[in-house]
């Protein structure tokens, strides 16, 4: 009928008690009893034709059931922050079954210690159901734990998922599941709709401590393996009660069984005190230890409840902290109820735990000498328990040789040894319970190797874990060792002389390893040096490395290697060498204290030291001095100079010894020398001097020992100069030739010490000594018989018996088999037995010619080999018995009785005639020539050559006038020669010829090469006064002219190339001038203060034969002397004419004499000439003249210049 009352009919007749169920009918929809019911029964009747229904029956008003709350869907509670205590927002969700109407509450029942945190909290509410709906409620707290949500205006259906989110909510302070919550959504009336009173409790994470305290949970003293005393402090956020607890779960393999007592900490002696913060804890604390590691520290409840944000502090007595270093596990304290729930809980992170130092460490060895085998005794003690197999390790951190296979554990009982390297040692004990702490312990050790240097050596001692070995106690200790013993060391030495420079080679079996990282100091004897150069290596058993040298100061050397460019090493016990070249020995003799050589490891420290043996320094025989004489001849005085620079300055006292050789003499003329301005005593020893490798030692002198002479210097202190010098006066050479023999230069100590020494100074060549006034004279040089020598000389040394003196001829003469030895003074000899045709001679004495003896002998019938026109050089010679040479004479020029100076030489066609041209009237030698045609006064003279050449019939011919040999100048030019002269300068043969084809032509001749040279003259002149005068013609040599003629002029050639340079017109009167006769050229000077007179002839003029002085520059003539009325110039030979030696004669050919001009008197002299012809009239004319100083010496006599 409506939303309230419905209708229902029966089908039949119905009596008695009648059941309805009327089903899908919706109740109301909230709780309680529902309004009153009524019921009704009617019946239909009909009126009027209308039906209606009339009540027959009634029932009074009655209550039905009550009607219980609907059931709220997906109820929820949860918490933005579940810690214990915290201020956080609740957030409870739901589905509705019943429609909330406006005005309706929503009512939430807290569990237990729920508590508003703020005075007016707040709620937002979140519907879900087609259209959102969110907004603030209105909070009403209606009592402690209850909560009252007003839903002002909204309607929110059924089926609606609603979210309440509640703020500033404190939850409960403990660890744990909270009661359920209730839920109920509510009528205005206060009828309930929906409800859940089973709203699942929510989990609640323990407490934090408060973050603006750093908590604290560590021990007092944070060292490995420390027992002591370990603090707590923190604030936690929520209450802790007086029975309550404070669980601390401390680090893993920290100790605390030994834990003794636990209580509240003071800190107003700490920083703490500064912010007026104390402990809050009171009452009394009890402990125990769960498993876990963790520590209860229980409350006994008469202290009050520490409440949130108040600081608790305690301090447990007895934690040991973890044996090894390195990090912890994290740790953790919770505080608690007395029901066991966690109130507040905090985690701490690892803690980095350092090793501790050991309580004590004592060391000691013995021997403490670096590099020498040792007991060790190391005495440890701990403030904390010692583990059982614990593992005592040694590091070595500055040496590397500790560990080695002689050592071990001396107390067995106690330690074993483990492990053992250069640098490490590891012992292990052998205990298998803990020891208590302060338990001394001690470690015996014997073979233990000490440092190999001698320095403080630090040591690392530390005690490991035998699970993790992990180091709890680590303590460093210094140990000083002294230093190593000097150890021998092989040194040789490649020179072993005085200031020589030599290379050192120290071997040595090493002690201790020598690496690039190592550096080593050589201390080298005093006065021992190096040189600038001075290099070293060292020799590894696998290698060579370089090093560098530095010279600290006189006696040390330091020697770097580089690490860089080293790679090589040695290990102890290994063979190494040093080699340093460059070191200089000192300088003076004499067995010196051996070097030493200290090794620095990288850190400095002296590793290694070795001495060498005693060094041998001999005597240098290299003293080189320089020595200077006046004289090297045999026999004669000499001042000896001796000139040396020491390696070092002369000590006081000290000597110098020089010895002359054998068969030397000294005449000393003062006991005091002058050595570089400093005073010497001078003396001459009757004994000799010897010597071994170090020292000096006088000896009896022997025959072959020269004098000794020892010079003493007189200072009383060091001289400043090094460089010596002086001269020795009187010192007489041996008497003959040869090698001196050494001399010996001896420097020592007034000990004998050698100081330097040069035993084999060279001495000099001895030459022959000269023979004095030596002269030889020959019978006579124009001679073709034998001749007689006269020889006279003056000894210059003595000759001992048997000694021989040789004569050496030149090669114009032979010994013969008729040669004797007559009129012998002064000396006893006889004539060896010599060659016939030779040209030595020897004469052996007989008796002992004494020094400065003059003697001389004849030589009968010597042969003569050529004609002695050549000037004649002989020598002479004396030797002792064994041909060594005494004296000698060379280049003794010999002269006949008459002293003749030069020969002229008169040529014809049949013969040749020679005489002396200082005695005219006596024919010397007359030759045989047989030439026909000689064109007549045309001949030049080669006086180097011993040669006259001249023309025969358009040829031209050489004349040897030694050998008498006539022979052809091969000249490629055919014609009539006019002029010929010879170039001495340039050893040539210069002539003109006038050829049919050519005309006058010019050629020269070279003498050493046999070659011809030819050039053409340019014409001059045409006419018949052109033509050339043969043999009227001169040369003036070192200008280079020629000089030629004609009737009328004079032409001048250049002597090289043949050019005419001039002509020039004679100067002349036509009618009286009959021309010139001859022509020479004249380039000394009669008179040293005159001038040369140059270019000179023979003139016919003014009827007479006049000499006059021609200038070739301008033909002029200037008379000089009158010579011949003019009747005498037909008999003059035309261009024969020749100058003598000194070119102050002149010689003109006549047909009946011969005319000498003596030009410096200006006179005349004429010869009659038939006495070259027996007195005979001349069947030929006399056409050539040459005048000659004999010429030059014999080149063929060995001993000549």
């Amino acid at each position: 009928i409506n939303s309230t009352s419905l209708n229902f009919s029966l089908a039949s007749l119905t009596s008695g008690t009648i059941r309805v169920m009327i089903s899908n009918i919706r109740v109301q929809t909230f709780s309680g009893f529902p309004s009153t019911f009524r019921l009704e029964v009617l019946s239909l009747c009909q009126l009027n034709l209308s039906q209606s229904w009339t009540v027959v029956d009634a029932s009074s008003e009655f209550v039905g059931s009550p009607i219980a709350a609907g059931i709220l869907q997906d109820t929820g509670v949860n918490v933005l922050n579940d810690k214990a205590g915290v201020v956080t927002y609740i957030n409870v969700t739901f589905t509705l079954r019943n429609s909330v109407p406006p005005g309706s509450s929503i009512l939430l029942a807290l569990p237990a210690r729920f508590k508003y945190a703020s005075r007016l909290p707040t709620a937002y509410l979140t519907v879900r159901n087609g259209t959102d709906i969110s907004r603030r409620l209105k909070l009403d707290l209606p009592s402690e734990g209850l909560v009252s949500m007003l839903v002002e205006t909204d309607h929110i259906p059924q089926g609606s998922i609603v979210s309440a989110m509640l703020h500033e909510f404190k939850i409960p302070p403990r660890s744990k599941v909270t009661s359920t919550f209730q839920l109920r959504t509510i009528l205005e009336n206060g009828h309930v709709i929906d409800e859940d009173l089973q709203v699942g409790g929510i989990p609640i994470a323990p407490g934090s401590f408060l973050p603006s305290f750093v908590a604290k949970f560590l021990p007092d003293v944070l060292m490995a393996g420390h027992l002591g005393n370990f603090s707590v402090q923190f604030m936690s956020s929520n209450d802790l009660p007086s029975d309550g607890k404070i669980v601390l779960y401390f680090y893993d393999n920290f100790r605390i069984d030994g834990v003794s007592l636990v209580v509240p900490s003071s800190v107003f002696d700490k920083p703490l005190s500064k912010f007026g913060i104390q402990t809050a804890l009171d009452g009394g604390l009890g402990f125990y230890v769960e498993s876990g590691n963790r520590l209860v520290v229980q409350r006994d409840g008469n202290g009050r409840d520490v409440l949130g944000g108040e600081l608790i502090s305690l301090t447990v007595v007895g934690v040991e902290n973890q044996f090894g270093e390195g990090l912890t596990s994290s740790a953790k304290i919770d505080t608690r109820d007395c029901q066991d729930y966690v109130i507040d809980v905090a985690e701490f992170p690892p803690l980095s735990v350092p090793r501790s130092p050991f309580l004590s460490v004592s060391s000691s060895r013995y021997p403490n000498i670096a590099s020498s085998v040792a007991n060790w005794t190391i005495t440890i003690e701990l403030d904390g328990h010692l583990l059982p197999a614990s593992i005592l390790a040694i590091n070595m951190i500055n040496e590397t040789n500790a560990g080695n296979e002689l050592l071990q554990v001396i107390n067995k009982d106690v330690w074993n040894l483990t492990l053992v390297t250069s640098r490490y040692i590891e012992v292990t004990l052998h205990s298998s319970n803990p020891l208590p702490p302060r338990t001394p312990l001690v470690l015996e050790l014997t073979g233990m190797e000490n440092s190999f240097a001698a320095r403080s050596v630090e040591y690392n001692l530390q005690l490991l874990s035998s699970f993790s070995r992990k180091v709890s106690r680590s303590s460093q200790f210094v140990m000083a060792f002294t230093p190593c013993t000097v150890e021998p060391m092989e040194l040789s030495s490649s020179v072993q002389t005085q200031t020589s420079n030599t290379t050192w080679r120290m071997s040595f079996q090493t002690r201790s390893p020598i690496s690039a990282l190592s550096s080593l100091q050589l201390t080298i004897p005093p006065l021992f040096s190096l040189t600038p150069t001075a290099s070293a290596m060292v020799l590894f058993p696998h290698g060579s490395c370089d090093m560098q040298v530095n010279v600290e100061n006189e006696t040390i050397v330091d020697l770097g290697l580089s690490q860089a460019s080293c790679s090589k090493s040695a290990k102890q016990n290994d063979m190494v060498t040093i080699q340093v070249d460059g070191i200089v020995n000192r300088p003076y003799a004499g067995i010196v204290p051996g070097a030493t050589l200290v090794v620095f490891d990288e850190s400095s420290a002296v590793v290694e030291r070795r001495r060498s043996g005693e060094i041998l320094v001999t005597v240098s025989q290299t003293l080189a001095p320089r020595m200077a004489i006046t004289s090297d001849v045999c026999g004669a005085l000499t001042d000896l100079s001796i000139s040396f620079t020491m390696t070092t300055r002369l000590p006081v006292g000290a000597r110098i010894a020089f010895q002359l050789p054998a068969f030397f003499s000294f005449l000393p003329s003062s006991r005091f020398l002058n050595v570089s301005g400093l005073p010497f005593l001078l003396e001459v020893s009757t004994q000799t001097l010897r010597y071994n490798l170090t020292h000096a030692f006088y000896a009896p002198a022997q025959g072959g020992d020269g004098p000794l002479l020892v010079l003493t210097c007189l200072l009383d202190r060091s001289p400043s100069t090094t460089t010596l010098d002086f001269t020795l006066t009187g010192v007489k050479n041996r008497p003959w030739t040869g090698p001196s023999g050494s001399f010996s230069l001896t420097v020592f100590t007034s000990t004998m010490l050698l100081i330097q020494q040069d035993a084999n100074v060279r001495g000099y060549d001895l030459h022959v000594a000269p023979i004095l006034t030596p002269q030889a004279r020959i019978s006579s040089f124009l001679s073709l018989d034998a001749v007689s020598l006269q020889v006279a000389m003056t000894l210059s040394n003595a000759l001992p018996p048997s000694s021989l003196l040789r004569v050496n001829l030149s090669s114009a003469f032979r010994v013969g088999n008729a040669t004797v030895l007559s009129n012998v003074v002064g000396f006893s000899a006889e004539l060896e037995t010599a060659a016939t045709g030779t040209t030595s001679l020897l004469l052996r004495t007989a008796g002992v010619p004494a020094e400065g003896e003059y003697i001389s002998f004849a030589l009968s019938n010597v042969e003569v080999a050529e004609l002695p026109l050549r000037e004649q050089v002989l020598s002479f010679e004396t030797l002792l018995e064994d041909g060594t040479a005494v004296d000698v004479a060379r280049s003794v020029r010999a002269t006949d009785a008459g002293l003749n100076r030069g020969f002229i030489s008169l040529i014809s066609g049949e013969e040749t005639v020679l005489l002396d041209y200082s005695i005219t009237n006596q024919a010397m030698v007359r030759r045989s020539v047989q030439v026909q045609g000689i064109s007549q006064g045309l001949s030049t003279l080669d006086p180097q050559g011993g040669k006259v050449y001249f023309a025969a019939h358009n040829q031209v011919l050489s004349y040897d006038l030694v050998r008498s040999s006539i022979a052809e100048v091969p000249i490629n030019v055919t014609g009539s020669v006019v002029f010929l002269s010879w170039d001495a300068l340039a050893g040539a043969l210069l002539g003109v010829l006038v050829s049919p084809q050519q005309g006058a032509v010019f050629f020269r001749y070279d003498r050493l090469h046999g070659a011809v040279s030819t050039s053409s003259l340019q014409s001059f002149c045409l006419s018949l006064e052109c033509s050339f005068t043969p043999g009227v013609s001169a040369a003036d040599e070192a200008a280079g002219r020629l000089f030629l003629t004609t009737r009328t002029m004079l032409v001048s050639l250049d002597s090289t190339s043949g050019r005419v340079t001039s002509h020039v017109s004679l100067l002349r009167d036509e009618e009286t001038f009959g021309g010139l006769a001859c022509m020479e050229f004249l380039d000394r000077p009669l008179d040293p203060l005159a001038r040369p007179l140059g270019l000179i002839a023979v003139a016919s003029r003014n009827h007479t034969l006049q000499l006059v002085q021609l200038d070739p520059s301008s033909g002029s003539m200037n008379v000089l002397m009158s010579i011949f009325d003019e009747q005498f110039s037909r008999q003059l030979v035309l261009g024969a004419s020749a100058l003598s030696p000194g070119q102050d004669s002149l010689f003109l050919l006549a047909y009946s004499g011969l005319v000498k001009l003596d030009l410096r008197a200006r006179t005349m002299a004429i010869f009659d000439l038939s006495f070259a012809r027996g007195g005979q009239p001349p069947p030929y004319p006399w056409v050539l003249i040459e005048v000659s100083g004999f010429f030059p010496s014999d080149q063929q006599t060995g001993l000549s210049p």
